[in-house]
């Protein structure tokens, strides 16, 4: 029984942390500035903005903000079926499991196919002159604080 809900536990956590693993370096696959930033005030602490930002000061694309929330909305609707199952065992363990696993790969792929259409996406609009202007400001300041040696802003 222990063991079980150790490995219940095991992939809910890897479920969860499926979206914050795949914004570590997609901030250099995607513009920033083609998009816009939503600010997540209250619950800002479960979110993570690009390169590890605050979601409730600098904001988060939207994009991102659906896989982080979509991946807790699967982690807790995982976690309640495996309470209720190991609770009244309606179905076997391999099922749960199984079905556990699927979800974790669901999170993974959906991850991944979002990401690559954020991808394109930005890469279409960096060639719009409505976005140049602002990519051309985020470099120029981007490059002021890297000559004056402030490395610490933008992490």
């Amino acid at each position: 029984m222990n063991s079980e809900i150790l490995r219940y536990v095991l992939i809910v956590v890897i479920t969860m942390i499926i979206a914050v693993i795949f914004q570590l370096k997609t901030h250099l696959l995607i513009t920033e500035c083609c998009f816009k930033l939503y600010k997540v005030k209250y619950i800002g602490f479960l979110f993570r903005a690009f390169q590890g930002k605050s979601p409730s000061t600098h904001g988060l694309i939207f994009p991102m903000l659906y896989i982080q929330a979509q991946g807790y909305i699967i982690g807790i609707l995982n976690i309640g079926f495996a309470l209720i199952n190991s609770y009244f065992e309606f179905v076997d363990y391999k099922f749960v499991f199984t079905t556990l696993a699927w979800s974790a790969m669901y999170q993974y792929v959906s991850a991944a196919i979002i990401t690559v259409i954020t991808e394109v996406i930005s890469k279409k609009r960096e060639k719009m002159p409505k976005y140049q202007a602002k990519i051309k400001r985020e470099k120029k300041r981007r490059n002021k604080f890297y000559k004056y040696g402030d490395d610490n802003y933008f992490k």
